[in-house]
């Protein structure tokens, strides 16, 4: 079986934060104005999906944004779910 990469890429160019596993790229889309990061879009490969993948993917970027102390504004429903979930526990 392949190695798993799950080390998170900030994919600068095309405005996305990404994993790269298998073969296929998850991602979650965002945009920079000033010191405000907007998360856009989650997206899964359909052949990753169920792996837990896309909690992995959403917990990895909301560390990295905290890292560099941006403020954070969530437009991705998948996103906003994890963090809703997240607070529950």
């Amino acid at each position: 079986m392949p190695e798993k990469n799950k080390e998170l890429i900030n994919n600068k160019d095309s405005g996305r934060y990404e994993f790269h596993i298998d073969g296929c790229t998850p991602f979650v889309e965002y945009r920079i104005q000033g010191e405000t990061i907007h998360l856009m879009h989650t997206e899964v490969p359909d052949e990753l999906e169920g792996q837990g993948i896309g909690s992995k993917l959403a917990q990895a970027v909301l560390e990295d944004i905290q890292a560099k102390g941006l403020d954070v504004k969530v437009g991705c429903p998948f996103i906003s779910h994890y963090m809703q979930k997240s607070e529950e526990r």
